[in-house]
């Protein structure tokens, strides 16, 4: 008959209490993480989604303000975003230029900017959207006569992307050239004299225009909406499975207890 003393077990008892606590603290601290991420994210989209209505809802007081005749000056453009203005003048439909990569409906294609001079100030007119060829070398006619004519446009900025991009462009290249997001100087770089700092995008009953359905915000704000929503639903799902791995934690730990007191 073997009379040893059993060895102390006590210590090992404590190791794995203490082991046990392991997991449901590294679940709560992604939960607190993920919480974060998701719920900021959220709040993000709600944030954009009222500076789209913002932005539509100005768009659409522009309309009904009074009409411009005489072209507003770069420092006061911003303030008169979105009016509608209405000028006597001629295009230039020799140096016209072709924004690029503007797609619509999933269709890739271009919107036409044609000088416009009234006065002595050349503006640069958007004509609207058109279908591009899908042979790169082939492009759009966007022949328009030079005869004297009256346009109205709503005034508003050159878009702008959300990388800047750098090109170097030839003086030597043909018209219409295209280019990918210019801005005022560079268009008045190429075509040799000062522009406005803004645009005119010609509205839909005017003629000599491709496809015009102008809107102020790039994203509809129902978009932000929706992706706030998927945002949210990710921080309940997180939740739900946190409280689902801490029961069944909670469980384990009642039936340690259990044989603990048992034995």
């Amino acid at each position: 008959m073997n009379n040893r003393p059993q060895p102390y077990s006590a210590p090992q008892s404590g190791a794995t209490a203490t082991h046990s606590y392991v997991r449901p603290a590294i679940a709560t601290v992604m939960l607190l993480v993920l919480l974060t991420i998701f719920i900021s994210a959220g709040f993000w989209q709600l944030r954009r989604a009222a500076q789209s209505t913002a932005i539509d809802d100005l768009f659409a007081t522009g309309a009904d303000m009074e009409l411009l005749h005489e072209p507003v000056s770069d420092a006061t453009a911003n303030d008169h975003r979105y009016r509608r203005l209405q000028l006597e003048g001629v295009f230039l439909p020799g140096q016209q230029i072709l924004l690029d990569n503007i797609p619509l409906d999933g269709i890739n294609g271009y919107e036409v900017l044609t000088p416009f001079i009234s006065g002595d100030t050349t503006i640069m007119v958007n004509r609207g959207w058109i279908r591009a060829n899908p042979d790169r070398q082939i492009l759009p006619d966007i022949s328009v006569s030079a005869d004297i004519r009256t346009v109205t446009g709503i005034i508003n900025r050159f878009p702008v992307p959300g990388i800047s991009f750098d090109v170097e462009l030839s003086d030597n290249m043909p018209w219409p050239r295209r280019m990918l997001y210019p801005d005022a100087e560079t268009i008045a770089k190429a075509l040799g004299w000062p522009i406005t700092s803004y645009q005119l995008l010609l509205t839909a009953n005017q003629p000599d225009g491709y496809e015009r359905k102008w809107k102020a915000a790039a994203i509809d704000p129902n978009k932000n909406y929706g992706y706030a929503f998927q945002w949210f639903s990710f921080a309940t799902l997180a939740i739900i499975f946190y409280v689902i791995l801490m029961t069944s934690w909670l469980k384990e730990r009642r039936a340690l207890t259990r044989n603990d007191a048992q034995g």
